[in-house]
């Protein structure tokens, strides 16, 4: 696959502009999300770094969910860590794009509002909070954009398998732009997956290169997932040109050879049932199992109600799986990804 898959614009880093702030050729400015009806105190922080050369506009935001902590750091890592070191381009981070559910702590969904702000796009700037968030989001940070980055991690009660997704562009089989960004990128596994009313399936309609990164668990702050995530990052800008590798790691950046495995898609697996949810303890994230597995079970909560057993729906890859007791109708169990299947194009 050839980077031609990957479509950029050349650019110049005071061309590109957020909330009337210009991003500053060779420096770093920092701005405020416009979000007409949202309290200032959950206006996301925006950092723009610009370059001396025009190049690719490169969008990054982590923290969709405020308890996806290490994808949070990895935001926030970048934030800082980028200053000074854009030499081609503009690249525009968003460490914490949902304050309200960072500071509330809260699973999922945006506490102002109860949804779930990565089921809200392309939003709406006269909805709720969360619509709002997400309109702004779609024309401030994406729309200008020629990449998009969107970083999370395993919520505060899920088990993760780390993975990368990319969606698939309308009237296409597959998106050859994410998939290049994914061979670069560094994490073992890519997931061809279709999520409606997320950003990544807004970005990839508008035919923006865009990759989804999932590293981390638990809501846990993990050195080791942040690290991962913000190399990721740092590995694709190196690739497009508009950063110099770091020095002191100059193994981060990986050849095509070291191709991720390739699973065609999965499986979203939540609850008919209210009750006690126990997992198989045989069963842990990044396990291959065979369709019809026991994943495990629900208890019910009166003595002497029926016991429901979950199975997989096909064989596959445990992605992510909810340690939290508790379950009721319609809250995720789990997701099983598809067998591996050969790169595309290959």
């Amino acid at each position: 696959m050839s980077m031609s898959a990957i479509k950029v614009s050349t650019t110049a880093p005071r061309d590109v502009v957020v909330a009337g702030t210009a991003a500053r050729p060779g420096g770093a400015v920092q701005t405020r999300l416009p979000v007409p009806g949202l309290a200032p105190e959950h206006l996301p922080y925006v950092t723009l770094f610009g370059g001396t050369e025009p190049g690719p506009v490169v969008t990054v935001v982590a923290g969709m969910h405020g308890c996806e902590i290490s994808s949070i750091e990895a935001g926030r890592r970048l934030s800082v860590r980028l200053e000074g070191r854009v030499r081609r381009g503009t690249v525009i981070v968003v460490p914490v794009v949902n304050l309200a559910g960072f500071f509330g702590r809260t699973l999922y969904f945006n506490p102002v509002d109860g949804k779930n702000l990565n089921r809200s796009f392309p939003g709406d700037p006269d909805g709720t909070a969360s619509e709002r968030l997400a309109h702004a989001i779609m024309t401030h940070l994406v729309a200008p954009c020629d990449v998009v980055f969107d970083l999370h991690g395993g919520d505060s009660v899920e088990a993760l398998d780390p993975f990368m997704m990319a969606e698939r562009p309308p009237g296409m089989p597959m998106n050859l732009a994410a998939l290049q960004m994914a061979e670069w990128f560094g994490l073992d596994q890519v997931i061809s997956g279709d999520v409606s009313g997320a950003m990544l399936s807004e970005a990839t309609k508008l035919g923006k290169a865009a990759l989804l990164g999932e590293c981390g668990q638990q809501g846990l702050l993990s050195e080791v997932a942040a690290q991962r995530l913000s190399d990721g990052v740092e590995n694709v800008l190196a690739h497009l040109g508009m950063i110099d590798p770091h020095p002191d790691r100059p193994e981060l950046l990986r050849a095509a050879a070291s191709r991720p495995v390739f699973r065609p898609g999965w499986t979203w697996v939540s609850s008919s049932h209210t009750g006690y949810w126990l997992p198989d303890p045989a069963v842990q994230c990044g396990r291959e199992l065979s369709e019809g597995a026991l994943v495990g079970t629900i208890r019910p909560l009166e003595h002497g109600g029926e016991t429901v057993e979950i199975r997989t729906p096909h064989a596959g890859r445990m992605i992510f799986l909810v340690s939290s007791l508790s379950t009721s109708p319609g809250t995720p169990l789990y997701a099983i990804a598809h067998p591996p299947e050969a790169w595309p194009g290959a």
